[in-house]
Order: C-alpha cells, then structure tokens, then sequence
C-alpha cells in the first residue's frame, strides 16, 4: 500500500469517528473552553466528628485523681507502720468490731464473744487482716499499675503535636497537610486510653472491696461499664462513619458507570452492608458478655472483648476472615467468664430456731441477716464479703457451728469466687454441707 492510500485510510477513519462524536455530543477538537464546560468528579471527605482530645483530657484526670490515691495510700501505709513500730504489738480492732454488730444476735449468750486473749481466736484475727491486707496491696499494685499504663499513653498524646511539627519542618508540610496526621495520632491513643481507664475504675472497685467499701465499690464498677460502653460506641461509630464514607465514593461515580461497572459496583454495596450488619450484631454480643465481664471485676477480659470489637473492620476486604477469627476469640474468652448468678434470697429459710452449738438461731434473726446481707449486694450479684465474713465471724462467736453456717448462707449464693482473700472454707469452691475436710479456725 502506498503512502498515499495508507493517509486515505487514516483520514476515512477520522472522519468515521467525528461523525460518531459528534452524534454522542462529543466535541471533535478540545479546547479550553469545551474542556472547561466538563463538570469534574468530586469525591468525598471523610468526617470523624469524634472529640479524642476530650477522651485523652478525661485520662488525664483520672491519672491525676488515682494518684492522689495512691500517695494517700502510701502515707496510710507509712504511718501505720510507724504506729506499729511504736507500739510493738498489733492492735485488737476485732473486739470493738463484735460490739458494733451485736445487734445481728439480739439473744446470744454475753459469755460466748471472741476472747482477745485465746490464743486461737487471736491467731485467726491476724489470719484476717493479713489476707484482708495482701488483697489490699494486691488491688494497689494493680491500679498503680494500670495508672502508670494510662499516663505513658496520656504523656504520648502531649508530645504528638510537637513532634509532627518537628517532623514536619523543611519538608514544605502544611498545618493543614499536618492536621489529619496529628488527629489520626490522637485517635490511636485516645482508643487505646479507654479501655484502660475501664481497667483502672474495676481495681479501684477491687480497693473498695478490700477494704469493705462494698458503696464504692459499687459505684466505680458503674463508672467502669460507662467507660466500656463508651469504647464500644467510638468503635461502631467509627465503622459507620467509614461506611458511609465508602457509599459516598460509590455514589459519587455512580453516573459515569457502565451498566456493568454498575452491577459490580452494586455487589460491593450489598456485600459492605451485609459486613456491617455481622459486625454491629457481633459488637452486641460482645458488650454484654462484656459487662458480665465487668461486674465479676476481671478487666483484663473487659479489655480484651473490647480489643475484638476495636480491631475489627466491616469496611475492609479480609473482614470475613478477620470476622472468623474474631468469633473464635470470643467463644474462648466467653468460656472464661463465670455468668451471674441467679439470687436466691434465702435459700435455706427457717421455719423454727435451729441449734447449732450453744447457739440458738431463729427465724427472726435469719430475717434480719437476710436483708442486711442482700442490701449489699453489688452489680455481681454477690454480697459484700466482709459482711459475709463479720456475720461467720458473730455465729462462731456466739457458739454456733461452721457446717450449720454454711447449710444456712452458702457461699454458692452470697460470695463471688473471684474473691482472693476471704478464708477457703467461706468459699463456694469449699462450701460443701458437709462437714467433711473443713477445718473451724475458731475451735
């Protein structure tokens, strides 16, 4: 073919597409002004409308208030041992402790009280106050633990503004360039922050609890399902945000779409909505073993529920795997956590005086204990051990038996057996009506 028949062609195949252009509205020369006629596309920005800043501030203050705490419990324990190195000898607060609830056995005979000077019965008071206090200094070492934990994350998100604009200096970085950098910063810190201000709340309920401040207690396990519910809802929250963000790049396009773009398109939408859907569900499930969680005091488990729920992502394209493995997870951790139980007001309820020992016990006095028991009762279910306890403590005191203690209070109904200090033989795990392999200390 000669040069001039392959130009004829060329020019017959450009005249062909002109007049395709021209019917489908297609300028056939670009210029400036036909090009500036096109309408572009524009994408969407993604809005996290979530104020981190004010979760890292609230961090920030507790730090501050648990560690007036712990100073306050190191000065304590300072001048306690001082008052102990003075005076040479352990106070007896046991006596003053069984005037103060002899009320609970209006009939009991005067003689029968603990005797200061019985070898036994001071033997077993000091038993008490050292696992009374070793559950002391074990819930401060937690807190103080958890404390610092929350202050290195706190501490981190002081600096991250100053070392982004270090960073960022001679490498013609923008603040604006340089804010969603620092934001994205904080977020990872204030998301790691709540779980842990969760965990700090359950070892000051745990102080409470040692220190038989069951009110206290009570309340800053409530303080700790808020702080959860809190990081539960930043994750969905997060996730809805993301979804909505990817919608709105899908729509965005939507007009330029060929019919079978469209369908593809189509199938990503329903497959992104289906992820959110197994995702919010899982996220309910795993709150409320999360709170059970909670009220047995185990934040480690708390944390870690929470950890599924944070770390995974319905938006992303290996979410069905990730969902798989995060349902495994949590079938294990679920395993772990013992379910609240169901209260039985008074199991054993009396309908004549029982005799246990030289002690007469009746239906009246079981009443009375009863409520006094069940009023302290705290989110677990469970009552406060060391009234529990003082109320063992008053029935031996009194002449009565352990075995018939624990037909009339089992422990199964009244202790939770995540407690670390109260004797074994108050424990459910010990609470055999049998009288078989328990030893009285008080005998």
């Amino acid at each position: 073919m000669t040069p001039e028949e392959i130009a004829k062609l060329n020019q017959g195949s450009i005249d062909t597409a002109n007049r395709l252009n021209a019917s489908a509205g297609v300028p056939t020369t670009l210029t400036s002004q036909n090009m500036s006629s096109a309408s572009p596309v524009v994408l969407p920005t993604k809005t996290d409308n979530t104020d981190y800043q004010s979760i890292l501030n609230g961090a920030t203050s507790q730090v501050n208030s648990i560690q007036s705490q712990l100073d306050k419990y190191n000065t304590d324990q300072a001048n306690q041992a001082k008052i102990a190195a003075d005076t040479a000898k352990t106070p007896d607060t046991t006596q003053s402790l069984m005037d103060k609830l002899k009320g609970l056995f209006p009939g009991a005979p005067a003689q029968q009280t603990y005797n200061p000077n019985s070898n036994t019965d001071v033997a077993t008071a000091k038993a008490d106050l050292t696992a009374k206090n070793q559950a002391v200094q074990s819930a401060t070492d937690e807190l103080n633990n958890i404390n610092a934990q929350i202050k290195q994350i706190t501490d981190q998100a002081t600096a991250i503004p100053i070392q982004a604009q270090t960073d960022a200096t001679g490498r013609g970085i923008t603040s604006a360039g340089l804010a969603p950098i620092t934001s994205a910063q904080l977020r990872d810190n204030a998301l790691k922050a709540i779980p842990l201000q969760g965990q700090a709340y359950i070892a000051q309920a745990k102080l409470a609890s040692a220190n038989g401040n069951a009110t206290i207690a009570e309340q800053n396990l409530q303080m700790a399902q808020q702080t959860y519910d809190k990081a539960f809802s930043v994750a969905q929250d997060n996730a809805k945000t993301d979804y909505q963000y990817q919608l709105d790049k899908y729509n965005a396009i939507s007009d330029l779409l060929t019919k079978e773009d469209a369908k593809i398109v189509d199938a990503q939408k329903t497959e992104l909505a289906t992820n959110n859907t197994n995702y919010n569900n899982f996220v309910n499930d795993v709150r409320a073993t999360a709170a059970t969680a909670i009220a047995n005091s185990d934040g480690n488990t708390a944390s870690q529920l929470n950890a599924l729920v944070a770390n995974l992502n319905p938006n992303s394209s290996t979410f069905n795997t990730d969902y798989t493995k995060a349902q495994q997870t949590f079938a294990t951790l679920s395993g772990q956590i013992q379910a609240k139980p169901k209260v039985t007001t008074t199991p054993n309820t009396l309908s004549a005086p029982i005799k246990s020992g030289t002690l007469v016990y009746t239906p009246q006095d079981q009443a009375s204990d009863s409520q006094a028991l069940d009023a302290s009762r705290g989110s677990d279910n469970y009552v406060d051990p060391t009234l529990y306890q003082n109320l063992y403590k008053l029935w031996i005191a009194h002449g009565g038996q352990l075995e018939d203690f624990l037909k009339t209070y089992p422990p199964k109904n009244y202790v939770n057996p995540a407690n670390t200090w109260l004797p074994e033989f108050l424990m459910p795990t010990k609470s055999s009506s049998s009288s078989s392999g328990i030893v009285n200390p008080f005998k």
